[in-house]
């Protein structure tokens, strides 16, 4: 049998045309690819097309409803859902976070609060009032005087401050409630520290320094560099040269809570200021009246200011007259 020659090169050809194949697949396939996506959309597109003619000529379609599509709502929810399972740890950790901001933003609301003072004020020829403090003291805000405290005097012990810190301006007596934090009545020019006791204390001014008068128990007056300690019977005075002893009579002590009214050893200049606070009037000295000079009143029931103002100038040989605003203390008239 005669062999064709070149049969003998056909398996050498089959593979090079198998290779050839493999090639032209290869660069073929994303051609291919995109060709049936395209092919695909255009028959989506082709029967979508379809179904809305065929609902258009629907007869038993209501118009304006039936056309309006299904909002992907449940999609959404489906979405969000699986991203919440996905992650529970990330949506706990979260919401903790959220927790502990607005707990923080609430206790610094609650400390902002608590820090802002109170303050109570009694109008100039007022009657004093008993004012109870949150920690149980008892006030006797006197006419003209206003008393500040804070909200936390009683808090719980971890918000509470250390001491019980009130500020006075004008005159107040004191009843402090014993719970072992030290009470401090702070003025001008002086600080009143108690741990329970019954006193007065009347504020500076620009002429006449504070002045503490002790009814009952035991103070520590603080006035700069001088400190001085007093009991039942005693007070003081912050004056320029410190603190100056203040004798006081225990029925003397703040008789203004009754409506009466005492001095003893007292500047004149400061029991103006005092009656002018009382009875909301204006009362001046002359520069002839010496007003450093001392006088001592009492008057255990309520007196009028006529008669204090006639009381004062006689011990000191003065004159009074009445104002369009009030009352001025003149000196004695000399003989020429």
């Amino acid at each position: 049998m005669t062999r064709d020659p070149r049969n003998e090169h056909e398996p050498a050809a089959d593979l090079v045309d198998a290779a050839l194949a493999s090639l032209r697949l290869a660069y073929s396939e994303p051609e291919l690819a995109q060709r049936e996506a395209a092919q695909r959309e255009a028959a989506q597109r082709e029967a979508a097309w379809g179904r809305l003619q065929g609902r258009l000529h629907d007869p038993a379609r209501v118009p304006f409803t039936d056309d309006v599509p299904a909002a992907p709502t449940l999609e959404i929810n489906r979405a969000s859902n699986a991203s919440e399972h996905r992650h529970p740890a990330r949506t706990i950790w979260r919401l903790g976070w959220s927790m502990a901001a607005a707990l923080l933003l609430a206790v610094g609301g609650v400390a902002v609060w608590g820090a802002t003072p109170v303050r109570h004020t009694v109008a100039r020829g007022a009657a004093a009032a008993p004012l109870r403090l949150p920690d149980g003291s008892r006030v006797w805000v006197a006419a003209g005087s206003a008393l500040s405290y804070d909200r936390r005097l009683a808090w719980p012990a971890p918000l509470r401050s250390a001491h019980r810190d009130v500020e006075l301006q004008g005159t107040a007596f004191f009843d402090v409630a014993r719970e072992g934090r030290a009470f401090r009545v702070r003025t001008s020019d002086a600080t009143v520290q108690v741990l329970g006791t019954r006193f007065e204390v009347r504020a500076g001014t620009e002429t006449f320094g504070s002045r503490v008068q002790v009814e009952e128990g035991r103070v520590a007056v603080t006035a700069g560099s001088a400190r001085t300690e007093l009991t039942a019977g005693q007070g003081t005075m912050v004056s320029a040269i410190g603190l100056t002893p203040q004798p006081t009579a225990r029925q003397g002590v703040a008789t203004w809570r009754t409506g009466g009214l005492a001095a003893l050893d007292e500047p004149i200049g400061a029991v103006l200021e005092e009656l002018s606070r009382r009875f909301a009037v204006e009362i001046t000295a002359d520069a002839t009246v010496d007003t450093l000079a001392t006088v001592s009143l009492f008057y255990p029931t309520a007196p009028s200011v006529d008669v204090v103002l006639g009381d004062v100038c006689a011990a000191q040989g003065l004159t009074f007259e009445r104002t369009s605003r009030g009352y001025r203390v003149r000196g004695a008239v000399r003989a020429p």
